[in-house]
């Protein structure tokens, strides 16, 4: 597989990365899913009638199924893409996941203009005054004295933005991109995955959990530029029959600027992991960037979401501009 060196976003560490990561995952994985998602559009719809609960087995008139429920969350850009097999029980389970997952992601989804539910997420400063939202024309950023929300340095050309974070649960938001795979999965490989349903059923996220083999690491990763991942984005990696080089599912959910990378627990088919600790490379993601819209170099690092305990999520992040051009604000009427 050909690596373009001067694509946008990868820098020599990355380029070297990235073809290591190539090498890897060609030799010892195929592609089960390589899905592309729109934000609007028509429904798509997985399953079929009569309907019942992939996660629970159940079907009517024990469980109802009256909601619509997303394959992959709204907050993540997918606008389109629905399931008939989540009754309206998981489905109130789940959200909470994906309230974590929220948490986890709104200071950068609302940097990355990624169109979620009600639009582009606002942010807000722990006195509620000032805030960022998404208007018709951009960003707008409302700063009331004694409430400050922007820090620009003109030497660096950067602006600030820092918010009151969310507080979030890390192994919530573990759950809810486990629920992600879970859903897209073909039957064939739900089959393998059943420890895997029976955790996210689960009323407390750390009741029998299940070893991953990474204790429940995300490789992530951020592309500075306008939503250089433009649309939603899901692969789900198998490894090849008979290989035995790493974990048996390992997927990679992408959007906006960022990309989640984690391994779905397979206690059966990963029986040889059980004692040991699994350190994989980043999935190359490069191919999922628009060139035209990549800003700087990709940066990548490991985030451990094993915690059940609740923490706070990103207060700030940076902004690069070219330049500043002051205008005088039209009069109060």
């Amino acid at each position: 597989m050909p690596v373009e060196a001067h694509f946008p976003g990868l820098t020599p560490m990355n380029l070297k990365m990235t073809v290591q990561g190539i090498a890897y995952y060609t030799d010892h994985y195929d592609i089960a899913i390589n899905r592309v998602i729109a934000a609007r559009g028509h429904n798509e719809i997985l399953g079929h009638e009569p309907k019942i609960c992939r996660f629970c087995s159940r079907s009517a008139p024990a469980v109802t199924f009256r909601k619509e429920a997303h394959a992959v969350p709204e907050l993540a850009g997918n606008g389109t893409l629905v399931s008939l097999y989540e009754c309206d029980e998981c489905n109130a389970r789940f959200a909470t996941f994906e309230d974590d997952l929220g948490k986890m992601t709104l200071l950068e989804r609302s940097a990355g203009q990624v169109l979620g539910k009600g639009g582009v997420p606002s942010a807000k400063t722990g006195q509620k005054k000032s805030r960022i939202d998404m208007g018709s024309r951009g960003f707008l950023i409302q700063e009331h004295e004694g409430d400050p929300i922007t820090a620009i340095d003109h030497n660096k050309k950067t602006l600030t933005v820092t918010i009151s974070p969310h507080a979030y649960r890390p192994l919530g938001a573990y759950k809810a991109l486990v629920k992600i795979a879970l859903t897209l999965m073909d039957e064939s490989d739900i089959e393998k995955v059943p420890e895997a349903l029976r955790w996210l059923r689960e009323p407390d996220i750390a009741t029998h959990q299940i070893n991953d083999g990474t204790n429940y690491s995300c490789i992530r990763s951020w592309t500075p530029g306008p939503m250089p991942i433009a649309h939603t984005r899901v692969m789900l990696l198998r490894r090849k029959p008979g290989d035995q080089a790493g974990p048996m599912y390992v997927m990679v959910l992408a959007f906006g600027n960022m990309t989640f990378q984690v391994v779905v627990p397979a206690p059966q088919e990963d029986k040889r992991l059980s004692k040991n600790t699994i350190s994989l490379p980043p999935v190359p993601v490069f191919a999922f960037l628009e060139k035209g819209r990549v800003r700087g170099p990709t940066r990548f690092w490991t985030k451990s979401l094993a915690s059940p305990a609740p923490e706070k999520g990103e207060p700030s992040v940076v902004f690069h501009f070219d330049g500043v051009t002051e205008v005088t604000p039209p009069p109060v009427t």
